[in-house]
């Protein structure tokens, strides 16, 4: 009977996930902006390879690289080039432990030449501890002449 008190208590806690959550730091913000900064001065000087570096090969599984590569050129084409980009709103969800993930949403108002935009980027880290974009959403209004 002990013996199998002992392989059960065992089991029980190898079974056990051990996870610490946390919501919205200052500093997975700061962590997720220094992607979302290289993106931005990529796509200011035009350099749509390295742009296309920073995404996940998860976005790829949804959105080809031609795809993605015809939105920079359409939102240019449309809105004009990059003045200036500003943090509107962010959301960042971090676990740590054995289910680990760490997601984040950084909302952006971009200052156009022609038309501004509002970009929403979601992120991940992946497995190599690197941040990638995971998501990218571009809105602009049409009608704003």
């Amino acid at each position: 009977m002990k013996t199998f008190s002992i392989i059960f208590s065992l089991i029980f806690l190898l079974s056990c996930n051990l996870n610490t959550t946390y919501s919205n730091r200052e500093s997975d913000k700061r962590e997720a902006e220094q992607i979302t900064n290289k993106l931005y001065h990529y796509l200011e000087m035009q350099e749509l390879e390295k742009a296309e570096s920073l995404f996940s090969e998860q976005f790829f599984e949804v959105t080809d690289r031609e795809t993605l590569n015809k939105i920079f050129a359409k939102t240019l084409e449309e809105c004009g080039n990059l003045t200036n980009f500003t943090l509107e709103e962010w959301t960042t969800f971090i676990v740590k432990g054995t289910d680990s993930k760490s997601e984040y949403v950084l909302v952006y108002r971009i200052t156009r030449d022609k038309k501004n935009t509002t970009e929403r980027i979601g992120l991940i880290k992946e497995e190599d501890e690197t941040i990638k974009i995971v998501s990218y959403h571009v809105n602009f209004d049409m009608l704003d002449e």
